[in-house]
């Protein structure tokens, strides 16, 4: 039943029968299950409408597709189970439990007819799905919301056939004997099975460990009898019903257990390369595998080995099969999962807690699952590695060093030292808001990810539409402008030691591509290279900024008066004299400066999935990098003003303010080593903003927000890492520098871009967390408690100034393009862009984050075809 052809009279029926004030016509039913049987796709046009009626239909109406899906299973057999146990069934089924719309009563008739089916299709690996998905959503406690109400289930109906007899149910004592037999029961298949030795075959071993199965299953059905029964009374007895729904889980781990063994005795028989020694293997098959996620064999979806994925720091919902490190290449096996894990011969105790935890049951994993994301790239960064990669994407000595000159022609030492402190004050706040949103959301999408979940489905899917165009604006701009500061450093070095060396924009340019190059290469390289070049740049970001201070303020032939650095007032940017503006107005472009060296610290959000932690370490990297950057900054703020020898002369040097200063107070080589450190610090932050760009847009293009987003979704084998996005980023970070070739205002211009797109992304989710969002937004372990709003009010305040500021011209009159602010240029051609995709394409397929969990996995069962996996993606949205 594709687009060009028309449904048949199933789906008529189908609307008939869900529209129903109950269903009496079992005449009909019959005739549709003869029509889905004879007919070409039947069974599909029957799934595509009792999806639809599942999901936009009233109580009344789900309830009725309940029962009809009841009828099709058993009426058409396999045919309509294969369509019943696929992606997009199970997501719809999954998303009419979850949502809170719901009719409580649907949920639990819905559940009782899973659980039914869970164990009618365990036998089959081909409807895995269904015994997954019904596991997953128990683990959940989605049965939490099981009314004490009558239930809403059509009364007793005539059948042309006798109705089943179904058994009185017996009283609660009763009840909960059996259910200790059965719990009994699945504990001795457990254990004969973590005993057992996969490759080997005793036929009196085989013959205990199949009576214990029997047993299992026969209770199992039992059990299952009772949670009907139960949940079509009016009072259900809560005790009852949820030992019932523990004891079920507790006995399909259990089965599940065997299935995994047969499965592993049968893959040995089958493979036909030379084996380890077998308690070595033995181990292997079975470590870290105590939470069983299903009743069945993992999907065959294939991914690479890495370490992440063999157990330590793995989450319950890990049940990707992983690449088998004593096969052959190419050769791929499912990790079995729902048996307990077997370590130095000793078998360890099930997880008894309700979600199914294992015993090295990962809380950073477990978060982002909840999230909706799976794991997939290493979790090897710790929180002083977090740190290091925002406080380097921040970098201090790359913000203020170039642009110390702009500081000194744009309010003098007055904007240096006290314009740092007022800008160092509000964008305390704005950490302060960031940090406590990372500590509940900590993503890889970072404020992209935040403002969806904050905004709603009302406005999540537009607002971080524009939040992450805003903050990939500042990312890129940032990095260029840091590397093409550097490059110029680099450029003014030579200068020094070849006085007949000709600097231009165009060598700028050149050396600034080539660090970008070296900058990417260092990220393909792998996590032990970013961890090396990250503790690296804290040392230089630390110590360099001391040593910087120490030379400056030791060699200065002289130092300048404290009321010239706290109390002088320069404005060479022709407002106040040409134009007639306040002095405030100066000191306020002056903020520039200051406000470049305090950005980029969302960091530590966007290296989150490969932190350890990240719940704290993600919100206190952010905080401490802040705070790190504030303290160094002032101290080099006020080392560099102290150490002017001659203003005007420094101002006019060829080799820039600060460079001036360096050799005045250094000497030439002292000096020569000086700039070197600005131009390593610039090199190293070109590197840790790769590495953050990358994941901010591998998290956009995982949810579909990129052109091509499959493509550039892949991560690297070796490194589990988005490479393809890390060389993305040194392309348009190049790129972005080009103006550099013609204009010597590229410099602060690109900075006022970045500004701007940093501020604003920003601001939005704190913003949404304040308003649309205050409402729902759960505090984690760091929070601002009842301070929240007054703190993220302040925040946007600042950033709305911000905005307009730096829009505005930085000197005046604007005369050539040396003189023009390219900011409201590239602001507006982005607003333009985000404006028009968003209105004319983007608002109808664009819902923001979308559920890895839920689309590609559904605990473990994941789409081989990739046709059907975009199909599923598509219908989703």
């Amino acid at each position: 039943m594709g687009i060009f052809t028309p449904d048949t009279i199933i789906t008529p029926q189908i609307d008939i029968l869900a529209n129903a004030p109950f269903i009496t016509n079992w005449h009909m039913i019959n005739g549709l299950c003869q029509a889905v049987n004879s007919v070409d796709g039947g069974a599909k046009e029957a799934s595509r409408a009792l999806r639809k009626k599942l999901r936009a239909g009233d109580s009344q109406q789900q309830m009725n597709s309940i029962t009809v899906m009841q009828a099709l299973i058993d009426g058409c057999g396999s045919k309509f189970k294969a369509e019943l146990a696929t992606i997009k069934f199970g997501l719809v089924i999954q998303q009419v439990m979850e949502s809170k719309s719901t009719d409580p009563r649907v949920k639990g008739r819905l559940m009782e007819r899973l659980s039914v089916w869970a164990t009618t299709f365990s036998w089959d690996p081909s409807l895995e799905v269904i015994p997954q998905l019904y596991h997953k959503l128990s683990m959940d406690n989605v049965m939490r919301g099981i009314p004490t109400a009558e239930a809403m289930s059509p009364p007793p109906q005539r059948h042309d056939s006798p109705p089943f007899m179904r058994p009185v149910a017996p009283n609660g004592e009763q009840i909960l004997q059996d259910i200790e037999l059965a719990n009994n029961n699945a504990h001795m298949l457990v254990e004969a099975v973590s005993f057992a030795d996969p490759e080997l075959e005793a036929v009196e071993e085989n013959a205990l460990i199949r009576e214990f199965q029997s047993k299992c299953l026969t209770l199992q059905r039992g059990v299952q009898i009772y949670l009907s029964e139960l949940t079509n009374e009016t009072t259900p007895d809560e005790k009852c019903l949820a030992a019932l729904l523990a004891c079920n889980e507790e006995l399909i781990l259990a089965v599940g257990a065997y299935n995994r063994m047969m499965e592993q005795r049968t893959l040995s028989r089958a493979m036909k390369i030379q084996q380890p020694s077998h308690s070595t293997r033995h181990e292997y098959l079975l470590r870290d595998a105590a939470a069983a996620d299903s009743a069945e064999v993992g999907s065959g979806y294939k991914v690479p080995y890495s370490e992440n994925q063999t157990g330590k720091g793995r989450s319950a919902h890990d049940d990707a099969p992983v690449a088998d490190p004593f096969a052959d290449d190419g050769l791929y096996v499912s990790r079995p999962t729902d048996m307990p894990s077997v370590k130095d011969g000793t078998t360890l105790a099930m997880d008894n807690n309700e979600k199914g935890h294992a015993p090295d049951y990962n809380e950073d994993e477990a978060r982002l699952a909840t999230l909706g994301y799976k794991q997939n790239m290493k979790r090897q960064f710790s929180g002083l590695q977090n740190f290091g990669f925002t406080l380097t994407n921040s970098s201090v000595l790359i913000g203020i060093v170039p642009l110390f000159g702009f500081g000194m022609v744009t309010g003098g030492p007055v904007v240096a030292i006290w314009g740092w402190l007022l800008v160092a004050f509000f964008v305390m706040f704005i950490g302060l808001g960031m940090a406590e949103i990372c500590s509940t959301f900590p993503t890889a999408g970072g404020l992209y990810f935040w403002t969806a979940k904050l905004g709603g489905p009302k406005w999540g899917p537009m607002f971080s539409w524009y939040e992450a165009w805003f903050n990939m604006l500042g990312q890129f701009a940032g990095c260029s402008g840091s590397v093409l500061a550097a490059a110029t450093f680099m450029n003014k070095l030579i200068k020094i030691w070849e006085p007949t060396y000709e600097t231009n924009g165009k060598m700028d340019f050149a050396i600034m591509a080539a660090l970008m190059i070296l900058a990417g290469i260092i990220n393909t390289a792998g996590g032990r290279a970013l961890k090396i070049a990250s503790l690296v740049s804290v040392v230089v970001h630390i110590f360099g900024t001391i040593a910087i201070i120490i030379t400056v303020l030791v060699g200065a032939p002289k130092l300048q008066s404290a009321k010239f650095v706290f109390t002088d007032f320069q404005d060479h940017t022709g407002y106040t004299e040409v134009g007639g503006v306040s002095p405030v107005f100066v000191f306020m472009l002056g903020l520039l400066q200051s406000q470049w060296s305090m950005l980029g610290y969302d960091a530590s959000a966007h290296m989150s999935e490969e932190t350890e932690k990240s719940y704290v370490n993600g919100p206190r990297g952010i905080l401490m990098s802040i705070f790190a950057s504030v303290l160094i900054g002032l101290g080099l703020a006020l080392a560099l003003t102290f150490g002017i020898q001659d203003y005007d002369a420094t101002v006019a040097s060829a080799f820039g303010a600060a460079p001036q200063i360096f050799l005045d107070c250094a000497g030439k080589e002292g000096g020569s080593v000086l700039i070197f450190l600005i131009v390593f610090a610039g090199f190293l932050c070109g590197i840790a903003t790769v590495a953050a760009n990358s994941r901010m847009l591998y998290a956009f293009a995982r949810d579909g927000g990129l052109p091509f987003s499959p493509y550039w979704t892949v991560l690297n084998k070796r490194t589990q890492m988005p490479l393809r996005l890390v060389w993305l980023s040194v392309v348009v970070i190049i790129l972005l520098a080009l103006p550099a070739i013609g204009s010597t205002a590229t410099l602060s211009a690109i900075s006022g871009i970045s500004i701007i797109g940093f501020t604003v992304s920003y601001a939005i989710p704190i913003l949404l967390r304040i308003t649309v969002g205050a409402e729902t937004f759960v505090q984690r372990e760091f929070n601002l408690g009842r301070f929240s709003k007054p703190i993220g009010w302040v925040a946007c305040i600042w950033t709305a100034f911000i905005f307009v500021i730096f829009n505005l011209p930085q000197s005046w009159p604007v005369s050539n393009v040396d003189t023009f602010n390219f900011t409201p240029a590239a602001v507006g051609f982005l607003l333009v862009f985000t404006t028009s995709t968003w209105f004319l394409s983007a608002r109808h397929w664009f819902k923001g984050p979308v559920s890895e969990i839920a689309l590609l996995e559904l605990d473990g069962v994941v789409p081989t075809n990739v046709g059907e996996k975009q199909e599923v993606f598509e219908e989703t949205k």
